[in-house]
């Protein structure tokens, strides 16, 4: 993981692919070699910073406004981005239609905790995946492995 402003401090001019390649050449020098072969061929590279909200972010609800999607939790693609802000919206709806509730702060405060509860494991998931991604361990590569293995079939 790299500081938010990693961009400006880390000396790298990203309009120069030689500088760019010879940081990711020392940087992953332990990996599969067909990495470097990418990188040789590649002629442009583009800084794209992986963002995402504090994990257990919350705000004081209000009483006529809230956020669902990406604006109200961020986080690195995972593929389940799209799928929460559809299901945001949905849940959304079924609380403001809901006449259990007293007022429309009330509706949107249930949707609010239905909505970071569902986010906050995904989110907790993503942000772990994405460490074990950029920085492999040992230990996280035999997790994978172990993941693998364990959704292979057995030959018939």
């Amino acid at each position: 993981m790299y500081p938010e402003n990693w961009i400006t401090q880390s000396g790298i001019d990203f309009k120069k692919p030689v500088e760019v390649r010879s940081y990711l050449l020392k940087h992953f020098e332990n990996w599969n070699s067909v990495f470097y072969t990418l990188f040789e061929a590649s002629e442009h590279f583009t800084w794209r910073p992986l963002n995402y909200f504090p994990l257990e972010q919350r705000w004081r609800t209000k009483s006529n406004i809230t956020l669902i999607g990406d604006a109200a939790h961020l986080m690195p693609p995972n593929g389940e981005g799209v799928n929460l802000a559809m299901l945001d919206a949905l849940d959304l709806c079924e609380c403001l239609c809901d006449k259990s509730y007293p007022n429309q702060k009330d509706a949107i405060s249930a949707f609010e905790e239905i909505m970071f509860q569902r986010a906050a494991p995904l989110s907790r998931e993503t942000v772990d995946g994405i460490k074990d991604f950029a920085s492999p361990t040992k230990e996280s590569v035999q997790e994978w492995i172990n993941m693998f293995n364990q959704n292979i079939l057995p030959e018939k």
